[in-house]
């Protein structure tokens, strides 16, 4: 396991508002670094962004586990509610995929080309020689009644 490093309170506000905002030259400023020209702004942004990188990170996954059961409640909540049909579905299959029950996406059916007689044999075999000629229209409508 790695040890944390200590971070500034500067560090710390910049990470949390990058995190939030997306937007670094803001949060540079609004971590309180103060420079003369934007440019040198963007420079320090993009040197903070390399150097906390990793503190970056974990406070990304940190915001995404904190947000994950809200999420899943707003998901349930339109499953049942929402007034699209369209829109609860793909609710209830996100919620399925989510809890590793993945629908299948395509499914590949190879079947070997048969011959007609082949296919009446089958017939015959599920459904008996009588079944067969009745389905294939062989039989006399005398002989069903």
């Amino acid at each position: 396991m790695t040890q944390k490093r200590e971070l500034t309170d500067k560090q710390q506000s910049f990470i949390q508002e990058y995190v939030r905002s997306g937007d670094a030259v803001e949060a540079t400023r609004f971590a309180g670094y103060s420079h003369s020209t934007l440019g040198s702004l963007r420079a320090e942004a993009s040197r903070l962004k390399r150097k906390l990188s990793s503190e970056i990170a974990d406070e990304l996954r940190f915001n995404m586990l904190r947000s994950a059961p809200k999420a899943i409640e707003m998901l349930k909540d339109l499953m049942f509610n929402a007034k699209s049909e369209a829109v609860r579905a793909r609710c209830a299959m996100d919620l399925l995929d989510r809890a590793g029950f993945k629908s299948v996406k395509q499914l590949e059916v190879q079947a070997t080309p048969r011959s007609s007689e082949e296919i009446e044999a089958e017939l015959v075999s599920l459904i008996g020689k009588e079944s067969t000629d009745l389905l294939l229209g062989r039989l006399n409508k005398k002989m069903v009644n």
